[in-house]
């Protein structure tokens, strides 16, 4: 059984790779991905800690492979970690 850490980063990977794919590699196009940011806010289900734990999770992948793909869903995940600590 999967955990929502997990969960939350593997789908957090599959929207980075989404973006990647239609969008190119450019950073700055997160500014945009509200929808993909609320929706991981959503699957997290407004806990910070889920988050947080994606976040580590999605970090340690980056730091031992490099993948952009990682690397855009560690943003992605840090944006929604923002946003919950704004609404707080």
């Amino acid at each position: 059984m999967a955990s929502v850490r997990t969960a939350l980063s593997t789908e957090a990977r599959r929207r980075a790779r989404g973006r990647i794919e239609v969008d190119g590699d450019s950073p700055l196009l997160l500014l945009r991905c509200t929808r993909d940011v609320q929706e991981l806010r959503w699957l997290a289900g407004g806990r910070v800690e889920v988050l947080r734990d994606a976040l580590d999770v999605l970090r340690r992948e980056f730091t031992a492979a490099g993948d952009p793909v990682v690397g855009l869903a560690a943003a992605l995940v840090q944006q929604a970690l923002a946003g919950e600590a704004a609404a707080a």
